[in-house]
């Protein structure tokens, strides 16, 4: 479920929302993306900031989306969503 969370998450950032589907191509690019944001929710140093800049890096450099308000939006709330969810993630 968690690493599902981080999955919308970042279709979200990227724009293309729950249309895309785990089998596209795009799940296969994100799949090098979430260990890293998994790791960083159980990290007690991790805040909102730190984690929407992350984001935001992601996506200006790894998935080349035009850095601007939008997209800082984006990643914001997708941090603050993430973060909401913390309490929820759970080691496996």
């Amino acid at each position: 479920m968690e690493i599902e969370l981080v999955f919308v998450t970042l279709s979200i950032i990227n724009g293309i929302g729950l249309a895309c589907s785990r089998d596209s191509k795009a799940a296969y690019e994100y799949d090098s993306y979430i260990a890293t944001i998994y790791l960083m929710l159980f990290d007690e140093r991790t805040n909102r900031q730190r984690l929407a800049n992350h984001l935001r890096k992601l996506a200006t450099t790894s998935m080349v989306l035009s850095d601007g308000r939008e997209l800082r939006e984006r990643c914001d709330l997708a941090a603050t969503a993430l973060m909401s969810l913390r309490s929820e993630f759970t080691t496996h």
